[in-house]
């Protein structure tokens, strides 16, 4: 019979939460064998390398940030108590498998307590996390449907003030006071970001709109670093825009890849907000 071993137990949970979050059955399981891969190369485990690990891959993989969200939630609350309280998880991978639990296990009777405190976090965790997603469901739908901007920021810092840590709140925030023409207060929240994820698209895309204005120069640094990370229709659309403006033909390439990446979007977007050149706009269209 073969043996269960922890790394069994790792890709058993992972791939699975991965899946039931709606990521197909092969990038969940190429996510989580890589991720296994990650564990064992590291010498010293630490929560917070693991938690910007997998959320990198999930990056790297292309997994929506609204299949992210729920798989990042528990990640991070597995890595606090599998390495900075019991580190029985997530170290020996080729060890027994059969007597630990990552989040829903519960095989050996020495460890009932502390299985007991581990569902109450899980439990407490889930909950904020639906409050949370939730929130973030109102910030966008007031931002993007309603263009409340003022309302998606008073929501963004009740999201703050539950998890401070929250980018998809600190992102909504941020593009909502550049719409109400916050500058400064957006420009600080923008470098917030930056700090915390150095590698994050769309802090450098808002940065590129902050110097849309007045340093042309300066945005297209900013825009062409957030296509470097993650190219799409967004950064495209509002870099080559910028780039005409600057009397360079290369817009052309920009607005090219952002009709490849979604060609409905493309169509609207020439149609109501490409109010230059109209002969260039028809040919196109076309």
């Amino acid at each position: 019979m073969k043996k269960y071993k922890k790394a069994d137990v790792v890709f058993d949970e992972v791939s699975g939460l991965l899946k039931d979050s709606g990521v197909n059955e092969e990038k969940a399981e190429k996510i989580t064998n890589e991720f296994i891969d990650y564990l064992r190369s590291q010498n010293r485990l630490d929560s917070a390398d693991i938690e910007e690990y997998f959320e990198k891959k999930l990056e790297n993989y292309d997994v929506d940030e609204e299949k992210r969200f729920f798989p990042m939630e528990l990640i991070s609350m597995m890595s606090f108590s599998c390495v900075n309280s019991c580190n029985r998880c997530f170290s020996d991978l080729d060890g027994d498998g059969t007597a630990i639990m990552l989040s829903n296990k519960k095989t050996d009777a020495k460890t009932d307590d502390q299985a007991d405190d581990f569902f109450d976090i899980k439990n407490n965790t889930l909950q904020k996390s639906e409050e949370i997603q939730s929130l973030i469901n109102q910030a966008n739908i007031a931002k993007i449907q309603n263009n409340d901007n003022k309302k998606a920021i008073k929501i963004s810092d009740k999201i703050l003030e539950i998890d401070p840590e929250n980018r998809n709140a600190l992102l909504t925030k941020a593009g909502s006071l550049q719409v109400i023409n916050k500058k400064k207060e957006a420009l600080k929240v923008i470098k917030e970001i930056i700090q915390k994820w150095p590698e994050h698209w769309e802090a450098y895309y808002l940065l590129g709109i902050h110097f849309f204005n007045k340093n042309e120069t300066m945005a297209l640094k900013y825009l062409e670093k957030s296509i470097d990370f993650h190219e799409n229709f967004d950064n495209l659309a509002i870099t080559a825009q910028l780039v005409y403006f600057m009397g360079n033909q290369d817009y052309l390439k920009y607005l090219d890849k952002a009709k490849e990446i979604d060609p409905e979007r493309y169509k609207n977007f020439m149609r109501t907000c490409w109010t230059y050149d109209m002969d260039m706009k028809s040919s196109l269209l076309l």
